[in-house]
């Protein structure tokens, strides 16, 4: 079964201060996007899509495919301002793409196979391609995605605060919606407890426990009409404010309010990690290289 790897990678990486997509981490030196293609082929995609700005190609091509092109086929989608599903008259200057949502769409034209959406500076774990690619090879619906999520304890940064979107699932494990918080951190007090900035400036407390996503979501190519008239509303709506995004998965709950769409919550006990933060760097090479020690990757990842 044919089965494509989507991976968001056009960000600017701002609180990073340059861009995550290309920094090498661990012993072997590879980037958390190679880590992410290495387990993908080994659970079985067989083609890679990276969407990144258009000026990115070259680095991209010089610094991280150049590694693997050998062992996955390998595209590339620009996510270009313009690249909308109606023409706005009067286009805003804009210094940042217009948001997952819009990335995920811009690879429409390249992606006829079931396929998994990520993120390019996001370490997911081995699990997560298997599951996802068992999901794949066992339901066949258009109207039938995925999710694979993580507690949120194991998803924190240890340098400032991070924003996640939280599952509510139903009885059967369904995808009701997702709620998305700003600022999630655990304080450091004895009784770590970790806290977010809901709405109206509320402080919300949580448990840890709570599934949330990571950008790993499993979809048919159904999904990119979908996605093009979710982007309708939004653009009407937003199409001059400059800060405006059309995340992934706000458009997600919107498709499942409608019952447009129905998304399977498949959960990973591997733990996730990535970088937001300079000062995560150290960390998250640590975590690599004893995965690496304990057999789950070579000290070459490609050869």
């Amino acid at each position: 079964m044919e089965m494509t790897l989507l991976v968001m990678a056009a960000g600017m990486g701002s609180r990073f201060g340059g861009l995550k997509q290309v920094e090498p981490m661990g012993e072997q030196q590879a980037t958390l996007l190679e880590f992410s293609v290495f387990d993908a082929i080994r659970a079985g995609f067989t083609r890679a899509v990276f969407v990144i700005r258009e000026e990115m190609e070259a680095l991209f091509k010089t610094k991280i495919t150049s590694k693997f092109g050998h062992k996955i086929k390998c595209e590339f989608a620009y996510q270009r301002m313009d690249d909308l599903p109606i023409f706005l008259k009067h286009l805003i200057e804009r210094k940042k793409p217009w948001g997952t949502g819009h990335a995920v769409w811009c690879a429409r034209s390249l992606v006829n196979t079931p396929f998994v959406a990520i993120n390019a500076d996001d370490y997911y774990g081995s699990e997560a391609y298997v599951k996802m690619a068992t999901f794949f090879r066992e339901n066949l619906s258009d109207s039938l995605s995925a999710i694979v999520a993580y507690p949120l304890e194991n998803t924190l940064s240890d340098f400032g605060g991070v924003s996640r979107s939280i599952c509510e699932m139903d009885d059967l494990n369904k995808l009701r919606s997702l709620e998305e918080y700003t600022s999630i951190r655990r304080l450091s007090s004895p009784t770590g407890e970790i806290i977010a900035e809901g709405r109206d400036n509320k402080r919300i407390h949580f448990s840890g426990k709570e599934l949330s996503s990571l950008n790993f979501w499993g979809f048919s190519p159904s999904l990119f009409d979908l996605l093009g008239k979710e982007m309708e509303l939004f653009l009407d709506k937003n199409q001059e404010v400059s800060s405006a995004e059309f995340y992934l998965p706000l458009a997600i709950s919107s498709l499942i309010k409608q019952n447009k769409l129905t998304v399977n919550v498949l959960q990973s006990s591997q733990s996730w990690f990535g970088v937001t933060y300079p000062e995560d760097k150290p960390l998250v090479e640590s975590l690599l290289n004893k995965l690496t020690s304990n057999g789950l990757y070579p000290k070459t990842l490609w050869s």
